[in-house]
């Protein structure tokens, strides 16, 4: 079994500090727009090669000798893997006593 996780990248991105402050000023004149999109609430930032990037983390379990997917599983992009890696091993190795492809 191979475990590893890969950013995925939001569609949007989060408001930063200035932009939340406008809202706020909007919101307290009464003349708040409606956004047309939602933001993505569980996405979140992290730096990867000193390039920022918001969105999610996928976690994933693979079986090296079939390269079937046992597990996977998202997270926020600021969580370490180390706090998903028991979970996605344990899910992935349920019911690999016989697995179907050894029949």
């Amino acid at each position: 079994m191979a475990v590893d996780a890969r950013l995925v990248k939001s569609a949007s991105k989060p408001l930063g500090k200035d932009k939340l402050k406008e809202r706020k000023e909007e919101e307290e004149r009464g003349t708040n727009k409606t956004s047309k999109f939602q933001r993505d609430l569980e996405s979140d930032w992290t730096v990867r090669k000193d390039e920022p990037i918001c969105g999610m983390k996928e976690h994933a379990a693979i079986d090296v000798e079939s390269g079937l997917v046992l597990s996977t599983h998202v997270s926020r992009t600021s969580e370490h893997d180390t706090v998903y890696f028991p979970y996605v091993v344990a899910k992935g190795l349920h019911g690999k006593d016989v697995p179907c492809w050894r029949r």
